[in-house]
């Protein structure tokens, strides 16, 4: 099979194929972009209005104020410098004499936390975007879907500011409400974004195997695909065994001796769900060569892969720990011709006498 073939293959055992750059892949990464963006306009948003557009504060102003002046004020007591907008919306406040100036104040100490963490998100984001854009394809789509969320909590948190900015206005009768449907817009637009981060997740991220963890090796002139994410072998379109080199793919347990001295038995892909896996199952098949185990397994008998002399590579879809735990009876590997076992998170040197 060569590369070109390897493009055009749809599915591997049930997994979708994810080829790079690919439609869905180029969606996401503008999905992240967007996410990636929506704290900038954030930033531009109008916080607080007074007398309709007379006197305004925006995104930024908070962010800087509350960060950089205010915060440090509630700390070193040292009196902060106001920006120029802000300070005469805080004179009309007190002006009005109710005192919510200092109200205000803390408003924007909370603005400028969740406009900072949105930021945080984003630059976190920008770099997956990045990523995404160089490779094709992004292999931590969940984080995407967290960070989506942690944004779309922040954005919440920033609309309600507005929200009680606009309370405090309209009690002194000089609040303008246009100002609030724009606090109030990345938060709908988070909603959007991240329902759509999750349908395209869902969709071309979730069962998937990458095209670039598919790796090809000629074998006696027949052509093994194998994934190192799933740890499994898989036949593909174009590539064919004859039906005595496998196992029969509806088998739903392997017993004792189940396979024992098959001479014509070289690939063993275990299904998934199977159990136990019994004593001396595929003992003495001289040919048997690559053994692919489910997660699912959780016990393998004695004598199983017992003088397996062709027997180089074993797979396991699931990881080290999980291998730890799998009961193994004396003798299972020994004799065979490797003593490791490829998890999903790498190989793992086994003792093949226990």
């Amino acid at each position: 099979m060569t590369r070109s073939e390897l493009k055009k293959v749809k599915q591997v055992d049930g997994y979708e194929v994810n080829h790079p750059f690919s439609f869905g892949n180029i969606f996401y990464s503008l999905l992240i972009l967007v996410l990636v963006a929506v704290p900038v306009g954030v930033l531009f948003t109008p916080t607080i209005v007074v007398n309709g557009t007379d006197v305004a504060t925006n995104g930024l102003e908070s962010f800087k104020f509350g960060f950089f002046d205010y915060l440090p004020y509630l700390i070193t007591k040292q009196d902060p410098e106001i920006p120029e907008n802000l300070f005469q919306i805080l004179m009309l406040y007190a002006e009005s004499g109710r005192g919510y100036e200092q109200a205000i104040l803390y408003i924007a100490v909370g603005q400028a936390a969740a406009i900072g963490l949105m930021m945080l998100m984003s630059l976190i984001g920008l770099i997956y975007f990045i990523v995404s854009i160089a490779k094709g394809y992004l292999r931590s789509a969940k984080a995407i879907k967290t960070l989506a969320s942690f944004d779309m909590t922040f954005c919440v948190l920033f609309g309600l500011s507005v929200v009680a900015e606009f309370i405090i206005a309209q009690i002194d009768g000089f609040g303008s409400m246009i100002f609030v449907w724009w606090g109030l817009i990345p938060m709908a637009g988070m909603l959007i974004l991240s329902i759509m981060i999750s349908i395209v997740y869902s969709v071309k991220y979730k069962n998937v195997v990458f095209e670039a963890d598919l790796v090809y090796h000629e074998d006696e002139e027949k052509e093994i695909l194998m994934t190192t994410q799933v740890a499994q072998v898989h036949d593909v379109k174009k590539v064919t065994y004859e039906a005595s080199n496998e196992l029969p793919p509806n088998i739903t347990s392997i017993g004792g001796h189940e396979f024992s001295q098959n001479q014509n038995l070289e690939i063993a892909n275990i299904p998934l769900g199977i159990p136990v896996i019994g004593n001396s199952a595929f003992a003495n098949c001289l040919n048997l060569k690559v053994v692919s185990i489910p997660n699912t397994v959780k016990e393998i008998g004695y004598n199983c892969f017992f003088n397996c002399a062709s027997l180089v590579r074993i797979n396991y879809a699931g990881t080290k720990e999980q291998w730890r735990h799998i009961k193994r009876g004396s003798n299972w590997l020994a004799q065979a011709k490797t003593t490791e076992v490829v998890c999903t998170d790498g190989p793992i040197v086994v003792n093949p006498y226990n």
